[in-house]
């Protein structure tokens, strides 16, 4: 199963209203289902500038066994350890990030009003094309950290959602959330940067992750995401997942 795989999910499945309506969406955003190894999206260029030729170079990466099995192998070894610190009694709680971590993004990489479909003169920024994007609510989960969430509230492990994304956003963010099933009997709440944070986003998760031990009268039992700044300082705790956003935007600035 590939971790991307929004078709055959078994267990944890998407349901048919969900799927169409968000097929339905996907499709104005010229986005069609993958024939890569039967498994995620492929991303067609309009356009067959350098620029272009960049995204889905990215896009792609994320249909290859480089990508998908440290992806898939690191969320499993934090399923492993979950699971051994539940068994032993261990209390606490999981952190999960949001974007690339649960939800999966990548139709806005293809969305002709994102920065990132190409470099045009007159195009908004990241921040307001962002802002577009999470407003329409209707990214898919990503399979298998869902099964892994899954698995929490199976057991009973709590777990909370910390990102970056601006708190204004949260209503939009939630509901995707809510939409794909991964806010459970165990989610303690998802958490959002303040739209007047001044600071780094690092700073803040860092801030934030203190703030919520105190807040439940728990430790942190694993922080699983695709930035430094989803880690804690306990290594034995931190689950970083590759990140192709990252060489995205390195490249997208060149």
């Amino acid at each position: 199963m590939g971790i991307f795989n929004h078709k055959t999910l078994g267990a944890v499945s998407v349901d048919d209203s969900e799927r169409k309506n968000a097929s339905m969406k996907i499709a104005s955003l010229t986005i069609h289902t993958s024939i890569i190894a039967g498994t995620g999206f492929r991303f067609a260029s309009a356009a067959k500038n350098e620029r272009d030729a960049k995204i889905d170079k990215h896009i792609a990466l994320t249909e290859t066994p480089e990508f998908k099995k440290p992806y898939r192998d690191t969320i499993l070894k934090a399923w492993k350890y979950i699971r051994q610190q539940h068994k032993s009694g261990q209390q606490g709680f999981v952190i999960f990030d949001i974007d690339e971590v649960t939800l999966d993004n990548r139709g806005y990489f293809a969305d002709p009003k994102s920065i990132y479909y190409k470099k045009a003169p007159g195009l908004q920024s990241i921040k307001e094309t962002w802002a577009k994007w999470v407003q329409q609510s209707f990214c898919p989960a990503i399979p298998i950290t869902k099964r892994l969430i899954n698995y929490l509230n199976a057991k009973g492990i709590y777990y909370c959602f910390l990102t970056g994304i601006d708190e204004d956003l949260k209503p939009h963010s939630v509901k995707n959330l809510q939409q794909t099933g991964v806010i459970g009997p165990s989610c303690l709440g998802a958490f959002y940067k303040p739209t007047s944070w001044q600071g780094s986003t690092r700073a803040f998760k860092k801030e934030k992750r203190h703030e919520l031990e105190k807040q439940f009268g728990l430790s942190v039992m694993a922080s699983i995401g695709d930035r430094p700044g989803d880690m804690t300082d306990n290594p034995e705790k931190n689950f970083l997942l590759p990140c192709y956003v990252k060489k995205l935007r390195e490249e997208n600035d060149n």
